[in-house]
């Protein structure tokens, strides 16, 4: 945790990125939630 904490104030940028991605992350979820054909689709394989 110390480490991360020593990376995230070297590189602001991995932090940045990180966010970015759980970011990316929650819009997918509402989005797969908001679309149950996908959903569907995706279980029939």
């Amino acid at each position: 945790m110390i480490f991360q904490k020593a990376i995230e104030h070297f590189f602001p940028d991995v932090a940045k990125f990180k966010e970015y991605r759980r970011q990316l992350a929650k819009k997918k979820e509402k989005r797969m939630k908001s679309s149950p054909l996908f959903l569907s689709r995706k279980k029939r394989r």
